[in-house]
């Protein structure tokens, strides 16, 4: 299941980095965005149009088999062509209706390659990442025994404004 939401967020970065910008100046029936091919009645499904078509809406669910959770931010194409040597938005643009299923395939592999490429830095950022977390959680449970034993004090806001004594040449204010 994991996999499977991995790949459904770089189909969605697929759909949303090379998706053709001639397709968003065209609009469908009812306003609706353009997709590559025309729906006609020779296809047997929505099934089959779909798979044809990276502009469709459920491409990434009928790809993937994965929900669309989230998706990416606009900034990620431009992180990707700059990180990716031998891919260029415009290309994948050129090829985003023509080429379809294959061009998808084509780009899974390129980030396949990207993630190969920074593993080691990944898995050591996430490494730390979830040692910072285990260091707090450690603080925080042991904040929590102390506090339910009664070892920490607590000085209220209403305490310490009436216990609290003027030193010299310091002005009090009673709230």
């Amino acid at each position: 299941m994991p996999l499977s939401v991995v790949e459904g967020v770089v189909c969605s970065t697929y759909t949303l980095c090379c998706r053709d910008p001639k397709l968003d100046l065209v609009t469908g029936a009812a306003g609706s965005n353009a997709t590559c091919l025309p729906r006609h009645e020779g296809l047997s499904s929505d099934l089959e149009a779909t798979l044809q078509d990276p502009s469709s809406p459920n491409f990434c669910s009928y790809v993937t088999g994965a929900p669309v959770i989230v998706s990416p931010p606009r900034g990620v194409c431009n992180i990707i062509d700059n990180a990716l040597g031998d891919f260029s938005l415009a290309t994948c643009q050129d090829k985003f209706c023509s080429s379809g299923v294959d061009a998808y395939i084509d780009f899974v592999n390129q980030m396949v390659a990207l993630i190969q490429r920074y593993a080691v830095p990944l898995a050591i950022g996430m490494g730390l990442l979830v040692l910072c977390l285990i260091v707090w959680a450690c603080n925080v449970r042991t904040v929590g025994k102390r506090a339910r034993q009664n070892q920490v004090p607590t000085i209220t806001a209403a305490k310490a404004i009436t216990t609290s004594k003027p030193t010299a040449g310091t002005t009090q204010y009673n709230v």
